[in-house]
């Protein structure tokens, strides 16, 4: 049966290595989440694929106070008729995003945002036209795996503006998104997350006539987007982080590392010690203790 000498050695040098163990975790944590955020890169997968519905308004000439004994009051029917059509348009983009990070992401839009043309404004320039709402449906993004991200457009535009649209070899269609992106960590069997709201702006070009579409590209702000040729090839749109936002992620990481590898330093060095203090006083003691049945024997044979 062991000593209690031996038994409380034991569980101090368990404890010692459970502490050296615990630093070991924290250590192996700090680089593994080292760097948190890898730029995720999302290239097109898939164009964009719309439901068209057509709705014709009913006018008369009589609506119009026009004489329908006049020839050409047909044509002029005809011609309000056209340009009062509408035409509603419904239908999606695909990016293929890669996350290469230790966390999951989950991104979707917080609110609708508004779908534009860039129309001639009279002065050789252009001005946003609203025509209709955009959003981004839930996407989840587990950590390093490939998620699909689908953008959504939804508008109407008249038969005048369709009109227009098909005299142009290419229509710039600009949508802005209201985003929420989530982040879901696990440091040390501790779950977080952390939710960032942002403003996207995406465009691409459109040829009315023969539905071509070219690359849907994004970026922070209108300003920066410039939006390419319907058969220009472009580089993977980056869905960043804000430096903020991962500089408090970081923060929070090698806080909870930091307090784990300090933790598991203290004990295993603490627990090592006391072991090798119990051992050594042990030892002293049975040291002394045969001293003194020493000197009692000789005093004995004295005697």
């Amino acid at each position: 049966m062991p000593s209690k000498t031996s038994a409380c050695a034991a569980a101090l040098g368990l404890l010692s290595v459970g502490g050296f163990s615990l630093f070991a975790v924290g250590l192996v944590e700090r680089i593994r989440l080292d760097p948190f955020w890898e730029t995720m890169l999302c290239t097109t997968n898939g164009k964009f694929s719309s439901e068209k519905t057509i709705t014709v308004p009913v006018i008369t000439a009589a609506q119009l106070n026009l004489d329908e004994s006049d020839p050409q009051t047909k044509y002029i029917v005809g011609n309000y008729t056209a340009a009062a059509t509408m035409y509603d348009f419904y239908g999606w983009t695909q990016k293929e995003c890669v996350n290469e990070n230790q966390v999951d992401v989950k991104t979707q839009s917080y609110k609708n945002g508004t779908v534009y043309v860039e129309y001639p404004n009279g002065s050789g320039g252009t001005y946003l036209l609203a025509i209709g709402e955009s959003w981004i449906p839930q996407a989840d993004l587990p950590l390093e795996e490939t998620s699909l991200v689908k953008t959504w457009n939804s508008f109407s535009i008249n038969g005048s503006l369709v009109y227009w649209a098909s005299t142009q070899a290419s229509v710039t269609v600009i949508s802005q998104f209201f985003t929420e992106t989530t982040s879901y960590a696990r440091i040390l069997g501790i779950e977080g997350s952390s939710v960032k709201h942002s403003e996207r702006w995406c465009g691409y070009k459109a040829n009315f006539l023969t539905n071509a579409i070219g690359d849907n590209v994004c970026k922070d702000s209108y300003e920066e987007l410039v939006v390419p040729e319907i058969d220009e090839a472009v580089p993977p749109d980056e869905m960043k982080g804000t430096k903020k936002d991962i500089e408090a992620s970081e923060k929070k990481r090698d806080i909870l590392c930091g307090v784990a590898m300090a933790l598991g330093l203290l004990l295993g060095f603490g627990c090592l010690a006391a072991a090798i203090f119990v051992v050594r006083r042990s030892l002293r003691s049975k040291a002394a203790a045969a001293a003194k049945g020493g000197e009692e024997a000789a005093t004995d044979v004295k005697v």
